[in-house]
């Protein structure tokens, strides 16, 4: 029902109108769909339930074609009309997340501040820090990545004392995806910022690898720990040539005597 409703409603809004008669080819009652989508999904999902593997396998065809030519939305229709980018933009975060910062990097017309009201809802980080990036607020980018990396950090090191290797490495993958991200992120936008605004970037990648090494020293899959330590020397590798090395530095042992202060005061406690 929902995949149905989904793709009828994706047509009837950007399949251009020189298809003419073809529209009607597509599934039974398709002059219904101009006048209520979802009406016309329920009706088709509910009397045609027969045939409904055939409408929605004709329907993904047009979707996959609108999916992969972005000159099949009718640009001229799209500039007048932003809504209908935003919605397309609105369903494809609901059933194919994946692909929309992809499809965002060739559509034109859709307003930025509501697309980004849409990645906001379906909690589509990648979504969001690319719009954020592209409407200039590149600390905002920058903090809904690095929320994706800790939280992805924290489902690694949460599980890795009773967890097998086998079951880990979806974790550890994720890590790895995120973090690139968030270093090209960093390495895109660092030569548009003075040092301070550079520091407020990379150095909170740093610390936000640092700190799980804290907690996978004392596991028993060392594994991780030595993945995590790779991973943060690409960090590091990365940053050196954005942050003078004296300031890393300082930076690092600044972290190592705040972890061996806050050690001490849980020892004495």
């Amino acid at each position: 029902m929902a995949i149905a409703g989904w793709s009828l409603v994706l047509l009837v809004s950007l399949v251009p109108d020189a298809m003419g008669s073809a529209k009607k080819q597509l599934c039974p009652g398709w002059e219904l769909l101009t006048l209520s989508p979802s009406k016309a999904a329920d009706l088709v999902c509910t009397h045609f339930s027969d045939q409904l593997d055939e409408i929605i396998g004709k329907l993904k065809k047009w979707v996959d074609n609108l999916f992969k030519d972005g000159a099949q939305l009718s640009p001229e229709r799209l500039q007048d009309q932003p809504q209908i980018t935003e919605l397309f933009i609105d369903l494809m975060c609901q059933y194919d997340p994946a692909q929309v910062t992809q499809v965002l990097q060739i559509l034109e017309h859709y307003r930025l501040e509501e697309t980004i009201e849409i990645a906001q809802k379906h909690n589509n980080h990648e979504t969001l820090a690319y719009l954020l990036e592209k409407k200039g607020d590149i600390q905002a980018a920058f903090q809904v990545m690095l929320t994706r990396l800790q939280d992805r950090l924290s489902a690694l090191t949460e599980d890795s004392v009773d967890a097998a290797d086998a079951k880990q490495m979806p974790f550890l993958k994720d890590v790895e995806e995120t973090l690139s991200e968030t270093i090209s992120l960093c390495e895109r936008t660092s030569h548009t910022l003075n040092q301070q605004q550079r520091e407020a970037l990379w150095f909170p990648l740093l610390e936000a690898m640092m700190s799980p090494q804290k907690l996978l020293s004392s596991s028993p899959s060392p594994l991780y720990s030595e993945a995590l330590k790779s991973l943060t020397m690409e960090v590091l590798n990365s940053m050196a040539a954005y942050i003078s090395l004296p300031s890393i530095l300082q930076r690092i042992l600044q972290q190592q005597q705040m972890a061996q202060v806050f050690s001490f005061n849980l020892t004495t406690c």
